[in-house]
């Protein structure tokens, strides 16, 4: 078996030496699309706090995973069984006074998001902000194959400087 492989490879040494000279090239390019990538959005990030929400989804760990990947693993932080929805408002907006970002980012621990979507994300919502200094809320939505419709999904963006912590809210 290993001979025939060798004398295919010589045979068509060409074909290999194209397909290993590919492979090198679409390595190359990542690693350096992905270096581009992280200095372009070093400024985004930085600027951003993360809770996760969670209630033992098991999904909890994998999207605590991304996002510390993302945001760093001293930036994301777990609010775990609060119950019900109004208590974890209330500890997500206590967090939130404690982080010192500018911008937090929501995200039940069901949701599992991309990187370059939740970056696209708060790119538009640093836009918004520039033309609107009042808006301070941005949720995401996604299109629901089962529903066939748009729809709501656990991630909001809050931007801090708008944003006003009323305890009397809660």
């Amino acid at each position: 078996m290993k001979n025939k492989f060798v004398s295919y490879i010589k045979k068509n040494k060409n074909i290999f030496l194209t397909v290993l000279i590919t492979i090198a090239i679409i390595i190359l390019i990542e690693t350096i699309g992905v270096v581009i990538y992280k200095k372009i959005n070093n400024s985004i990030v930085n600027n951003v706090g993360v809770i996760v929400r969670s209630t033992g989804e098991r999904t909890e760990k994998e999207c605590i995973r991304r996002l510390q990947k993302l945001f760093g693993r001293k930036n994301v932080y777990l609010i775990k069984n609060a119950y019900p929805l109004a208590n974890a408002s209330a500890q997500t907006f206590n967090l939130s006074k404690q982080i010192n970002k500018k911008w937090i980012l929501v995200v039940d621990a069901d949701v599992i998001l991309f990187d370059d979507k939740i970056i696209n994300f708060i790119e538009k919502a640093q836009q918004v902000i520039k033309k609107d200094k009042t808006a301070f809320s941005f949720q995401g939505m996604l299109f629901d194959n089962l529903m066939l419709r748009n729809r709501y999904v656990g991630f909001i963006l809050y931007y801090k400087d708008n944003l006003k912590f009323d305890s009397n809210y809660f």
